[in-house]
This record gives C-alpha cells, structure tokens and sequence, in this order.
C-alpha cells in the first residue's frame, strides 16, 4: 500500500528541512526487522513538535518558514502506510538545529492473507 510513496515523503522532507548540510538514507536487517532510517542535519526536532509529528495536520511550529506547502499530513499518511505494513514509524532528533532522523520499522516477512 504505497510503500514507495511514503519512503520518498521521508526522503523529501529530509531534504526540504536541511537547508545546508546532509541527508543519508540507510537500510538495516536485524532479525525479522527492517528499518529504514533517513538521517539529516537540518533543522532538528523540538520535543514540543515531536508530539504532533504523526497526527493530523500535525507539522512543526515553524516549518511553514522553511516549507511554504506544507499541508502537514504528508508524516500522517507515511504512519498510515506503515501500520497497513505491520510497521511502525518514529522520529528522533536531539533538538532544533541539530537534524533529525526518521526510521520506518516493518517485518522483513508478512504472512499471507
């Protein structure tokens, strides 16, 4: 279910928040999991953003500055890709201006239905 779309989003968003610096995508096995981790240097996360990344309409305070499209549902549609995956998604970031990194977590086998 649109799997390509919402790693693309992550991959975007990185690259729409990091103005100057760098964005790495990785793609780890362990176990039974698959993560897929977007890293960057841009703008960071702060913990007061952190809680409505995932939600609807759910963007940053000030991430109309850097990000005048923003609808702010782009996070909420890749969290819905990844539940409909058995997956899940999170964002970790040290604080504002200090970059960010997006994982998106699935089980590298699904069963069949």
């Amino acid at each position: 279910v649109h799997l390509s779309e919402a790693v693309r989003n992550l991959i975007e968003n990185s690259i729409i928040y990091t103005p100057k610096g760098n964005v790495s995508v990785s793609l780890n096995r362990a176990g039974d999991t698959i993560t897929l981790a977007v890293q960057d240097t841009g703008i960071g996360i702060t913990a007061e953003d952190k809680t409505r990344l995932f939600t609807q309409g759910g963007r940053g305070r000030d991430s109309s500055r850097i990000n005048v499209d923003s609808t702010g549902y782009g996070l909420v549609f890749v969290k819905a890709v990844a539940e409909a995956h058995h997956g899940s998604v999170r964002a970790d970031s040290p604080g504002l201006g200090q970059g960010s990194t997006f994982m998106l977590e699935l089980p590298a086998t699904q069963s069949a239905q």
